[in-house]
């Protein structure tokens, strides 16, 4: 009776651990697309697929539809915080309204993550060209991979005058390539 109690238990840890690995593993792939496209390495998340939303949701990633009628406009928040680089995020929205932008609400050291990036300061002319106001604003273009060669897509980082010094934004805007 001793050796089938000991099977049992050892098969129902087994069983238990292999749940918890596929739960871990589906959790990290989640992990890796989020981290992926908020430095344009993949695709933005689009949580408006009920069952991706309802995945999401199981992992504690809410995802809130601000603009269900119309252009894409989409809220994910995390109960526990993504790490990225030096930076904790809790919050990140996906924008489509002719230029996508996949960016996060971080908080960390934003000079800091600028250096870990890459990204080189951004110039008066580009500031004024997408519309940014006069705060400190960093970006690095990215080569997408894809053959598709009227997309040019960057990783923009910067901070809002109303938003704490701990904080800042960063994420993968995309846009048109023009043509000559």
């Amino acid at each position: 009776m001793r050796i089938l109690y000991k099977i049992i238990s050892c098969a129902l840890i087994t069983i238990s651990f292999t749940g918890y690995a596929t739960n871990a593993n589906t959790y990290a792939l989640i992990e890796l697309q989020f981290k992926g496209a908020l430095l344009c390495k993949r695709a933005p998340v689009d949580g408006r697929d009920p069952k991706l939303a309802a995945k999401l949701d199981r992992y504690r990633i809410k995802v809130r539809n601000l603009n269900p009628n119309g252009a894409i406009n989409l809220r994910y928040l995390f109960t526990k915080p993504l790490r990225l680089l030096n930076a904790f995020i809790s919050v990140v929205q996906y924008q489509d309204d002719g230029r996508p932008f996949f960016y996060a609400t971080a908080k960390g050291d934003m000079d800091e993550f600028v250096r870990l990036v890459e990204a080189e300061s951004i110039s008066p002319q580009l500031r004024e060209a997408f519309s940014l106001a006069r705060t400190n604003h960093y970006f690095k273009l990215v080569t997408l991979d894809s053959n598709n060669e009227s997309l040019t897509a960057m990783i923009l980082i910067g901070r809002k005058s109303e938003i704490k010094v701990n904080e800042f934004y960063f994420g993968c805007m995309y846009f048109k390539n023009q043509q000559d």
